[in-house]
Parts: structure tokens; sequence; C-alpha cells
């Protein structure tokens, strides 16, 4: 979950070599189990969320990893209905 913190960096070997590539190996293995998977939803809500994103990094990489997210609940679902209603409602108001 500390990943997050890199989500938005500006070397793109974190972002996407490191952080988007764990968070996807790890969600389509399944080795995150479900209260990692539902802090990690929280986590990435929040970001998305955000009004402000200086360097315009962190909303972009943190979408690619919602999407992962949200796949990983597709597969085996741990969101309530509210959560993915709530991500519908983020991923359509994106910018």
């Amino acid at each position: 979950l500390k990943l997050t913190s890199c989500i938005g960096s500006a070397n793109p070997k974190i972002r996407d070599g490191v952080v988007y590539e764990a968070y996807s190996h790890w969600l389509r293995k399944g080795q995150l189990d479900k209260e990692t998977q539902l802090s990690l939803f929280g986590q990435i809500s929040s970001i998305l969320t955000k009004t402000s994103d200086k360097d315009g990094f962190e909303q972009a990489f943190a979408a690619l990893v919602f999407s992962e997210v949200l796949r990983a609940d597709r597969v085996e679902p741990y969101l309530s209905q509210e959560q993915r209603e709530s991500a519908v409602n983020i991923a359509t108001n994106l910018q």
C-alpha cells in the first residue's frame, strides 16, 4: 500500500516500472488479500477525486491502477454495491 505514494512520480521507472507493474501483477495473480484490495480501492479513489495533480502524473496513473483494482473485483468480487457505484461515479468524472 505504500507504493501508492509513488504513483505520481515523475520518474517513469518508478511510476510505470515499479508501481503500476507491481499492482497489476499482484492483482492479476490474486496475491493481495481482500483487506489490502479494499484499502487500495480507497487510496486510489482518494487520488482520483483530488482536485490538484500538479505534475499531471498522479491521477493518470492512478486511473490505470484503478482499472486493475476494478478488474480484480470483476474476476473475484470483493467490493460492495455502493463501492462499485462509487467507482462508476469516479471513473465517469475523470478529466
